[in-house]
């Protein structure tokens, strides 16, 4: 009989560490999903700041474009102007020009600039 209660004991307590065992792991998993949430939500703020600093980037780019301001001594074209400036990649200067030259400010100037019109031919295109 005194082995029966000891063995009956001895399930209770697995039993009870089981549970305890469980509690953890859900715990451990809210915890897990409010971390995650909390990074999906800083992971978004975030590629809301690069799509903001990009948009202006591209409206820097047609601007530049537009008054080829970005012509002089050595430089090649905007998107090596863009490289030197910027620390942009030949690849990426290139995107932002692409994109640059298709936006309407760099198909017609500011009406209040007094520069030339674009007659880039990256405007052209």
């Amino acid at each position: 009989m005194a082995l029966d209660s000891r063995k009956k004991l001895s399930t209770e307590g697995s039993h009870h560490a089981l549970l305890s065992s469980n509690a953890c792991t859900i715990v451990s998993m809210d915890e897990s999903y409010a971390k995650l949430e909390d990074i999906k939500t800083r992971l978004a703020d975030a590629c809301g700041v690069l799509n903001v600093a990009n948009a202006r980037l591209v409206e820097l780019t047609a601007e530049l474009i537009a008054t080829e301001l970005w012509r002089g001594y050595g430089i090649r074209s905007v998107e090596h102007y863009l490289t030197l400036q910027t620390g942009l990649s030949p690849e990426r200067a290139r995107q932002v020009a692409d994109v640059a030259a298709a936006t309407p400010s760099c198909r017609s100037p500011p009406a209040s600039s007094p520069l030339v019109s674009c007659r880039s031919s990256r405007c052209m295109r």
